[in-house]
């Protein structure tokens, strides 16, 4: 009777505040991650970038293409779900293809958010492909023993530059297919992600490894540069 009856409310109570625990706990972790990486955070006060305030304010809606409930924009049709609604654009100067492996999900994945803001440009596709790339007009960013810098990349020539939407123990299925060996790789370095998450291989948590979005800033960032400095000579 009463034995057991408090015995369960002690039992109850001890599983409440090692909850408690287990939670603040979580909390101070992610505290700590924040502050770190807001500590070496990406300056982004000298880009000119449109007001997002209108896209804080979406609610979700059915896309009107496949009828699925999202918000802002439909990850599975790649349109936005408010015909009224402004979404920011990106013109980029190359064609982005971003090639995804089965195993990943477009929920998931930051190479939708490039395509909503660059249509023309970017292109996120299932890999394997059908179609091929051509090698001489083509680049794929891989950091591997054969890759060469950005700033060593001949652009008047180079027009499409290949992402792959992966993790990275992925890429290896990826990178010996008959279509993509073939094709040169470049790098980008001492770059560090600074998504929301960290990939983890084991511990430490490895920073130099980024999300899709995060490859592409840094790639045209460094086609930037390196396009500055041809100007210049």
């Amino acid at each position: 009777g009463e034995e057991g009856e408090g015995e369960k409310r002690r039992s109850e109570e001890m599983t409440e505040n090692a909850e408690k625990k287990e939670s603040e706990t979580g909390r101070n972790e992610i505290k700590e991650e924040k502050e770190e990486k807001g500590q070496k955070a990406i300056d982004f006060t000298h880009l000119h970038t449109d007001d997002i305030t209108p896209l804080l304010r979406c609610k979700r809606v059915p896309c009107p293409k496949c009828g699925k409930t999202r918000a802002v924009y439909c990850y599975d049709c790649l349109i936005k779900v408010e015909e009224d609604l402004h979404i920011p654009h990106v013109d980029l100067p190359l064609d982005v293809y971003m090639l995804q492996h089965p195993n990943e999900r477009k929920s998931k994945s930051t190479a939708v958010h490039l395509c909503m803001v660059s249509p023309e440009k970017a292109k996120l596709e299932k890999w394997p492909r059908e179609e091929t790339f051509d090698p001489t007009s083509t680049v794929i960013l891989f950091p591997s023993e054969t890759a060469i810098p950005v700033d060593e990349v001949d652009f008047d020539k180079v027009k499409t530059v290949v992402f792959l939407d992966c993790t990275w123990p992925q890429t290896h299925s990826m990178l010996i297919d008959e279509k993509l060996r073939g094709i040169p790789r470049v790098k980008i370095e001492g770059s560090e992600s600074r998504f929301w998450r960290y990939h983890r291989f084991g511990k430490p948590q490895v920073k130099s490894l980024l999300s899709t979005i995060e490859a592409v800033y840094y790639f045209f960032v460094e086609f930037a540069i390196a396009k500055e400095r041809r100007e210049r000579r």
